[in-house]
């Protein structure tokens, strides 16, 4: 219960403020959407671009469960594994990832504290004053609907976003790695 969204939230706020770190480029990837965009919120002065990896763009109030409730059964089946406070990994099949990379994947995945899917986030609007914002989202069918082709598209055209599709999984960074280098290159 001590691990959640706000303690992954206030992790990075701590990091930054202890480090004085300013111009920061945070990249969140899935789940990672919902904790770059809190840190955000509560440090715009320091962030000088958000990077969504097909990830979550929370509005206040909003859960994982909520944004993608198809996910609500099978997490809290993996969670009971656990004595439901831990959700165990999910394979990396079922989030598409190519062939080639599925073993490695799946030897790097650990349990996640079912509390960060169930937390709701709570945003203030500060997080719309980081105006610059890369959005990269997945465009293989991997059998899990998600809102994130929809949302990143509406955005296009915004003044500093930029929007990308690539031909990958969900884990863009292990088989869309080169492309995703090159978009992230070019901001």
């Amino acid at each position: 219960g001590t691990i959640n969204l706000h303690k992954h939230m206030q992790d990075i706020v701590n990091l930054s403020e202890w480090n004085d770190l300013k111009n920061i480029v945070l990249a969140g990837h899935s789940y990672g959407g919902r904790v770059i965009t809190g840190v955000a919120d509560q440090i715009p002065e320091r962030i000088a671009s958000l990077v969504y990896l097909d990830a979550m763009t929370p509005n206040d109030g909003d859960t994982v469960f909520s944004l993608l409730p198809v996910l609500l059964e099978p997490f809290t089946q993996f969670s009971a594994v656990h004595g439901g406070t831990m959700v165990a990994p999910f394979p990396a099949a079922g989030f598409g990832v190519g062939e080639e990379f599925q073993a490695w994947v799946d030897s790097k995945l650990t349990r996640h504290p079912i509390c960060c899917f169930t937390q709701a986030i709570r945003l203030t609007g500060a997080h719309r004053q980081v105006t610059s914002r890369v959005m990269v989202y997945n465009s293989r069918d991997i059998g899990i609907p998600t809102p994130y082709p929809d949302d990143y598209e509406a955005m296009r055209g915004t003044a500093g976003c930029h929007v990308y599709s690539l031909s990958a999984g969900h884990d863009l960074m292990v088989d869309g790695a080169s492309d995703l280098a090159e978009i992230l290159l070019k901001h």
